[in-house]
């Protein structure tokens, strides 16, 4: 093995541990979101699910639901006042959902720069909604907007059991209950 090879993979561990919080002085904090591949994305889940678990998030749960209009309003009613909301909702319920939790170090932020701005016909090649998204509506994927809404849209979907609180430390967020319950509709990846 040359030099630079091996100098290649002491650097690619070391950055691995140093991101895992092995080798640096401050453990990176977990955190949760909740991702949704909305009906017009889940003809292409699979790949979808791929550049999620190589993009470093671990997928704690997940479900495929049909959204009645119960979920689709509690999940979009800060839109409630805006021009796209009601064929937001339709779009919503017009074909079934995959619903995740997803986690890694600063999940929220990194997965809104994954799936790019909402606006799919004005993102970089680079995201889920240029990929397989159209427009404002038809964007393939959603997002939790801030820790607040993640808590929120996590625990409506899964339940607390998949939140994490402000006090739990590493720790306890890398070992909070991953549990399947006795859902059918929860399964493992």
């Amino acid at each position: 093995m040359g030099r630079l090879t091996l100098f290649f993979l002491l650097f690619i561990a070391a950055n691995t541990l140093c991101q895992s919080g092995v080798l640096c002085d401050m453990p990176l904090k977990l955190e949760r979101t909740l991702a949704i591949i909305k009906p017009d994305g889940v003809t292409h889940s699979d790949v979808i699910q791929i550049l999620i678990r190589d993009a470093g998030f671990h997928v704690l749960a997940m479900k495929i639901i049909q959204l009645d209009m119960r979920q689709a309003l509690h999940l979009y009613e800060k839109h409630l006042d805006r021009k796209f909301f009601r064929k937001l909702i339709e779009f919503m319920m017009s074909g079934p959902v995959v619903i995740m939790v997803l986690e890694k170090p600063h999940a929220i932020d990194h997965w809104l720069d994954f799936i790019g701005p909402a606006d799919a016909s004005r993102v970089e090649p680079s995201t889920i909604r240029a990929f397989c998204g159209t427009d404002a509506i038809r964007n393939c994927v959603h997002g939790s907007e801030s820790p607040e809404f993640a808590a929120r849209e996590i625990e409506f979907f899964f339940g607390k059991e998949y939140v994490i609180s402000k006090s739990e430390d590493n720790q306890d967020a890398a070992t909070a209950s991953s549990g399947w319950g006795s859902d059918s509709d929860h399964f493992e990846l």
